[in-house]
């Protein structure tokens, strides 16, 4: 029974809330007739040569309230609450990332953030995650379940997305990683929405479709999302946006059966005095939310770290996770188009960017002292050659001055320093000079004939004198 009454409207309301109700489970109804007088049955009269009986009686709701109750509490799609399965045995998720105990960073079903600067190539790791989860490979060092990878790209071009792939695949290959081409074209899913994101409440439900299209939930081992803020509304700081999206993901974890993977940055400035877990742009939701955090922080690194590792960009990623024991950071170095874990421990030693400033300050002022020295350096060289193929007397003081550039006191160019400056870099030596010896020629033919010796190689730079480094 309706219970609407007199009132027509409402009448008109629940009986379509009642009809799609229907339709939701199977059934259809004729919604042909608007008169309400036709929609009811009498038992017992004779309608269209058929008479018409009750089914049942004294079953159903009392009211249209109480069956609206009914539904609320019968239709809901929450897990129902358990008791007494303390006996039963716990059945844990699969490993995704990392095969064992003391290695997994990541189970089936569950979520991960990764998350670092702009432009510091997370997009490429997390390409190189996707291919060693397709091919059962290894990233950063942990191998990784063989799966399906549902990868949805928001900000690259599909071109440029595809020449990634290819580069990191064959940087894969060059290094020993196992798989093959065949297991990466049929568990490697793409989908290139430059230009198309949205919120991600309103791209969910096509992503959830696309995805089942493929196979039921558990088809995929993990959603890739590159990167969130194409599709969390731009408001990093909004708590309550930011729970709706992560509720959404959620929602797409529980539907497809898989892991969700979703890459994040940090703001402006460095963040090493802040923990891991806090250094992500935004509000604190996201790093609560995620089961595992991944960071990729900045190492400050010395003239030795540099040198080891031919300049590249150098990180420590930092492991937070909620269902396993603390995890090591990883020191890892970018490798265009990889990162590769530090198997030598130099980059153990070193600190974060910020984290510690005074020590960054120092290392800093030495690297410019050194930098300097070796321009100064460069300027003497370079007239003392000159003065070699232009004359063919010794060298002065004087002489080698006026043939240097204009260099200041700091190495810089376009300002020259005076004489009586030029003459003490030469006096103190390898105080002044760095890596370089200045030893004084006392033959007699003028006041202040030099060389220079480079006590790297062991020899006179002018190279016309016939002086060695051990004589006087």
């Amino acid at each position: 029974k309706v219970d609407a009454g007199r009132d027509y409207d409402l009448y008109r309301k629940r009986v379509e809330r009642l009809y799609a109700y229907c339709r939701q489970h199977g059934f259809q109804p004729d919604s042909q007739n608007k008169n309400p007088s036709r929609l009811s049955r009498l038992p017992g009269v004779t309608r269209g040569g058929r008479v018409q009986a009750l089914l049942a009686t004294d079953v159903g709701a009392e009211s249209w309230d109480a069956w609206e109750e009914w539904v609320a509490e019968s239709e809901d799609d929450l897990p129902d609450d358990v008791c007494g399965d303390w006996d039963e045995p716990v059945r844990l998720m699969p490993y995704l990332i990392g095969d064992t105990a003391d290695t997994c960073i990541l189970r089936q079903k569950q979520k991960m953030i990764v998350v670092g600067d702009s432009k510091m190539g997370k997009s490429y790791t997390l390409i190189d995650l996707a291919e060693a989860i397709c091919t059962g490979g290894q990233w950063l060092g942990m191998t990784c379940t063989k799966g399906r990878v549902f990868y949805v790209n928001l900000e690259i071009d599909a071109e440029e997305f595809k020449d990634r792939q290819r580069r990191v695949w064959s940087d894969r290959e060059s290094h020993g990683q196992p798989g093959s081409v065949a297991d990466l074209n049929r568990n490697f899913v793409k989908w290139n929405l430059r230009g198309h994101a949205t919120m991600l409440q309103d791209l969910a439900p096509r992503l959830m479709r696309r995805m089942l299209k493929h196979g039921p939930a558990g088809t995929f081992s993990a959603v890739i999302i590159d990167p969130i803020y194409k599709v969390n509304g731009g408001d990093d700081n909004d708590a309550k946006a930011v729970s709706m999206f992560t509720n959404t993901l959620d929602s797409i974890v529980s539907t497809c059966g898989c892991a969700a993977i979703y890459a994040h940055h940090h703001p402006k400035g460095t963040a090493g005095q802040k923990k891991a877990m806090d250094r992500m742009s935004g509000s604190g939701v996201y790093a609560r939310d995620a089961d595992t955090v991944l960071d990729f922080t900045l190492l400050s690194a010395d003239e030795k770290a540099k040198k080891a590792f031919s300049g590249a960009s150098l990180f420590r990623a930092s492991v937070t996770c909620r269902s396993f024991d603390g995890r090591e950071p990883m020191n890892v170095a970018f490798k265009f188009p990889r990162f590769y874990v530090d198997a030598s421990g130099i980059l153990a030693k070193l600190d974060v960017e910020g984290e510690n400033p005074y020590e960054e300050r120092r290392t800093a002022a030495a690297e410019r002292a050194e930098r300097a020295r070796e321009r100064k350096v460069d300027a003497v060289r370079a007239a003392l050659r000159e003065h070699r193929n232009a004359y063919g007397t010794p060298p002065t003081y004087e002489s080698v001055y006026e043939l240097m550039e204009d260099v200041d006191g700091n190495g810089r160019e376009g300002r020259k320093v005076s004489l009586g400056t030029f003459k003490n870099w030469i006096r103190q030596g390898e105080k002044s000079l760095g890596r370089f010896s200045c030893e004084h020629a006392n033959d007699g033919s003028a006041t202040g004939v030099w060389v220079i010796l480079d006590l790297e190689k062991g020899e006179t730079l002018d190279g016309t004198y016939g002086l060695s480094p051990m004589e006087d």
